[in-house]
């Protein structure tokens, strides 16, 4: 959005959206050699990058199809239910 203090609008545009962020999904990389280890796991922690301490549990949605042959990884997918 290209808003700013004083900017006119006209009568029905859209100004902004809401987004309803109770379910965050997440996608990571992950090495093919460690999709056992994903397979059998169903839940993962991730940690804040900042060094607060922050944690919050992921939920695993999906493994990625394909692997990058280059890197030898795949997207992996989680959910991250945002609600607390």
């Amino acid at each position: 959005f290209n808003l700013v203090p004083g900017m006119e609008v006209q009568a029905g545009q859209v100004l902004f959206g809401v987004t309803n962020l109770n379910n965050v999904y997440v996608e990571a990389q992950a090495y093919a050699q460690d999709l056992p280890y994903f397979e059998a796991n169903g839940r993962f922690t991730a940690y804040a990058a900042d060094g607060s301490g922050k944690e919050a549990g992921l939920k695993l949605v999906t493994l990625g199809q394909d692997i990058n042959a280059g890197a030898q990884s795949t997207r992996v997918y989680f959910e991250l239910d945002n609600t607390g």
